[in-house]
């Protein structure tokens, strides 16, 4: 009778190292998915630097030219409405 809870018991330990070893497998993979995510996005913004770079080179101005010319194109309007005063 010992004999039997003791297996049992044994099996139910083991059962729960199996299941957190998979746990920290599937989180280990997350933070693999995170991480290079991160790197895709760096990646991006750097090309896409390089590209603004290499362009406001071809035409010949600076970024601050380039960002006081596109500055004044856009307009936005704003409709903002004041909250109700509290009662």
């Amino acid at each position: 009778m010992f004999a039997m809870l003791n297996q049992l018991f044994t099996a139910m330990a083991t059962f729960f190292m199996a299941f957190e070893k998979g746990a920290s497998a599937i989180n280990n993979l997350t933070e693999w998915a995170d991480e290079s995510s991160a790197s895709f996005v760096d990646e991006a913004r750097i090309k896409r630097y390089a590209a603004k770079q290499e362009m406001l080179t071809a035409l010949g101005i600076t970024e601050a030219e380039f960002e006081a010319k596109t500055a004044s194109v856009v307009k936005v309007k704003v409709k903002a409405k004041a909250l109700p005063k509290p009662v």
